[in-house]
């Protein structure tokens, strides 16, 4: 079992394999960059998913709008952040 002292040794050393902190003699854990100056494991195999439904969904034939469709739904459009109501941004009058 763990100590309880466990967890920050190893939170330290994921921040460190990330190359967020480095640890330095006498000086402790220093911030090496910030999160989007990373190019996070986690955000490359996101990013080659994304690569493969963007192509899978071009050779399907739909067009831009409707390749951007369920990021819209999702995120919310442009129009969305401005103020109008999601049935307007929908198009649902």
């Amino acid at each position: 079992m763990n100590s309880p002292n466990a967890w920050p040794d190893q939170a330290y050393r994921d921040l460190e394999i990330k190359g967020l902190v480095a640890g330095r003699p006498d000086q402790g854990m220093l911030i090496q960059a910030a999160l989007s100056q990373v190019a996070l494991p986690e955000l490359t195999g996101l990013r080659r998913s994304l690569l493969r439904w963007l192509a899978s969904a071009d050779t399907t034939g739909p067009d831009e709008d409707g390749i951007a469709a369920p990021f819209r739904e999702h995120l919310g459009s442009p129009r969305d952040r401005r103020g109008a109501t999601s049935s307007e941004a929908e198009g649902v009058a």
